[in-house]
């Protein structure tokens, strides 16, 4: 296919889906969000010549991040021993994780993983800036996606939580629920498309596994961290859009399913 032939197909497409939004913009002020997601993708990504690289930051190197409010309070998922106790049939253990504190069933939002090192007293308080967020993923059922990680690590490496229980590291998460796929996928990709989560991949470069071990494993590494707010590209667009999503669950997802004939996923 030409070149004139792919620019012209490319400006038929954006010229609709801007023609779709200017008619919406009337009665919504969330159009900054998805503005920024068409130029990212479909005008940064796939039809210009010139790459645009955004810098990207690791995540475990800060304490917070401005969306970090916007999340349920860390909990405990997996304890250092839990799925030695279970494997060894431990009287009382029946399970290899902790289910108390789970989202609600089917429940379609965000959710973190993270680690950190707390007392062996579960009623024992914690610092939330010491848990070290690893992973950032999404799901149209959250509850039944963090019970895989607890059963056998889910998609991620088994490995990778049995290094982390080997140091004495508790496994956390967090989520933010959301209207749709739609909608959480998109927030993900644009807070992936600058923070760099070590065990995720997809817009994230390779999973950082061994490199995570080695930092967790660095008495000076916690003392290290950088107390600043990580307030990276798009962040006050996905601070707002999470807000908003409250107040009008069907927006997000209405244009989104506009921009499905353009080569977005379902």
């Amino acid at each position: 296919m030409s070149y004139f032939l792919l620019s012209k197909m490319a400006k038929l497409k954006i010229n609709y889906i801007r023609h779709t939004i200017s008619i919406m913009q009337k009665s919504t002020t969330t159009m900054p969000v998805i503005s920024q997601l068409l130029n990212n993708r479909l005008i940064g990504m796939e039809f210009s010549s010139v790459a645009v690289v955004p810098t990207m930051f690791k995540r475990e190197d800060y304490k917070r991040t401005k969306h970090d409010a916007l999340f349920s309070k860390w909990q405990i998922l997996i304890r250092p021993n839990d799925w030695k106790d279970f494997n060894n049939g431990k009287e009382g253990v029946i399970r290899r994780y902790r289910h108390e504190d789970l989202p609600p069933i089917c429940s379609t939002g965000l959710y973190e993983l993270g680690v950190a090192v707390i007392g062996q007293d579960l009623g024992q308080k914690f610092d939330p800036d010491n848990v070290v967020p690893i992973y950032l993923g999404e799901s149209v059922d959250v509850r039944s996606r963090l019970q895989d990680y607890g059963r056998c690590g889910g998609h991620l490496p088994a490995s990778l939580f049995e290094d982390i229980s080997l140091n004495g590291f508790y496994i956390f998460f967090r989520y933010a629920l959301m209207g749709s796929k739609w909608e959480a996928a998109a927030i993900e990709g644009m807070i992936l498309s600058t923070i760099d989560y070590a065990c995720n991949t997809r817009n994230n470069g390779r999973r950082r596994q061994l490199e995570l071990v080695e930092k967790l494993g660095d008495r000076e590494f916690m003392s290290k961290r950088k107390s600043q707010v990580l307030v990276p590209l798009l962040q006050d667009q996905v601070v707002t859009r999470i807000k908003e999503e409250k107040k009008n669950k069907n927006f997000l997802t209405s244009i989104l399913k506009l921009m499905r004939p353009f080569g977005f996923p379902e």
